[in-house]
């Protein structure tokens, strides 16, 4: 008896991946998560927290590996919008150091890179904590 083998359709996966229906569903999943990452995030007078939204966006794949595959797909964006965003993610304090050498960390390369004092990285950890939860 000869095995059945399922190979989808590429072009019904780009199509699936670039509907309205699944930008919409993005979109919501990443509000569903915006009061966890709020709950995280530093509350020296709220604005901080209180900036941080999901919206929708266009996400760019350069990397694809046939030409004909679409270079957007539907995504969607967790942000803080205050000004100084930045500075409550990155620290503004004087850099501890430069780690000359890339480490392993968990079996994965960690590379080099400047440490600076006060740096919160509320996003990138949120970031992390999220993708476990995917898994």
């Amino acid at each position: 008896m000869a095995k059945a083998v399922f190979k989808p359709s590429r072009k019904a996966v780009d199509g699936l991946a670039n509907s309205p229906q699944m930008g919409a569903a993005l979109a919501r999943y990443a509000a569903s998560k915006v009061p966890a990452i709020q709950a995280v995030a530093p509350k020296k007078t709220g604005a901080y927290a209180a900036s941080i939204r999901a919206r929708p966006a266009v996400v760019h794949t350069p990397f694809v590996k046939k030409a004909s595959s679409p270079k957007v797909r539907n995504g969607a964006v967790v942000e803080a919008t205050v000004p100084y965003a930045a500075a409550v993610e990155w620290g503004t304090g004087a850099p501890v150091g430069i780690r000359s050498k890339a480490r392993r960390r968990g079996g994965k390369l960690v590379p080099a890179k400047l440490a600076r004092r006060g740096a919160q990285h509320v996003l990138g950890n949120a970031a992390r904590a999220l993708r476990k939860d995917l898994s």
